[in-house]
């Protein structure tokens, strides 16, 4: 049987916007909400899954906002390198984040053409629990980077199916140095279309398949990479024909800007 306690803190207002720089300047990081969960195993094979699945740990949900985040596509997760709470003991977290870029996913809840989406962005790091008799996280401190800025741009590509084996000839693709070669389809996968990706695939933020009638027919995708090469699986909804194209959405010329953030004296759950 686990036991599992939560308990948050909700932060309204600026704590401290890291700047030390033209390229940090207009950044805001701010501290939303803390909330705490506290899971104790009381058997053997919980003690087993609480260390996977269900763990006690210390969320901070930040907020990025400003100017610069309007146009930003992807952030890595925040490496925290200093975190105590007031009575002196190390919250750093044990486990390190995840390293690579994620996209961006911005709260669209509310929004209408007179009221469009909000740029800003939350994420949510974590720290090793507090101690009980701790009140505060006295101090945190620690960075992230966001992708933001550039040239939008779209290669449309016709009747991809018959480039099976070719690779993709467009200005745009050959400007940014990305190879975009076509793979032959396998057996019983008509509903997938496989390309080869090569060079820095950073701007490119999405790809997807479309009908004669411009409607989108793809449903995700999945890619994995080795060697400065990279193999995209799309997952169409239908079988793929020769009235499809793929659509390869690009940002070109992004700025990797670094935010720097430190917070004092925040209460605990």
């Amino acid at each position: 049987m686990l036991r599992n306690t939560h308990r948050f803190r909700l932060f309204f207002g600026l704590v401290l916007a890291g700047s030390t720089g033209p390229a940090w300047s207009a950044v805001t990081v701010t501290p939303t909400r803390v909330r705490e969960t506290r899971v104790v195993a009381l058997t053997k094979a919980d003690a087993n899954e609480s260390r996977f699945f269900d763990r006690s740990e210390l969320e901070i949900t930040l907020k990025l906002s400003g100017p610069e985040m309007q146009d930003a596509t992807e952030y890595k997760m925040p490496t925290i390198t200093e975190a105590t709470d007031d009575t002196g003991a190390s919250l750093l977290p044990k486990d390190k984040p995840f390293s690579g870029f994620q996209q961006v996913q911005r709260d669209t809840f509310g929004s209408s053409p007179k009221k469009p989406p909000t740029t800003d962005v939350e994420i949510r790091t974590n720290l090793a629990t507090a101690a009980r008799k701790a009140t505060t996280l006295k101090s945190v401190k620690g960075s992230l980077q966001i992708r933001a800025g550039g040239e939008k741009k779209q290669v449309v590509v016709k009747d991809v199916k018959s480039l099976a084996g070719k690779s993709i000839e467009d200005p745009a693709l050959a400007a940014a140095k990305i190879g975009v070669k076509v793979e032959p389809a396998k057996p019983k996968s008509d509903r997938e279309l496989a390309l080869e990706i090569t060079g820095d695939k950073s701007p490119i933020k999405s790809i997807e398949v479309v009908d004669a009638a411009g409607k989108v027919v793809s449903n995700g995708y999945s890619s994995f990479g080795f060697s400065g090469t990279t193999k995209y699986s799309v997952s169409l909804e239908k079988p793929l024909d020769a009235s499809m194209s793929v659509r390869i959405n690009m940002v070109i010329g992004q700025q990797l800007i670094d935010v720097p953030f430190e917070f004092k004296d925040l209460q605990l759950p």
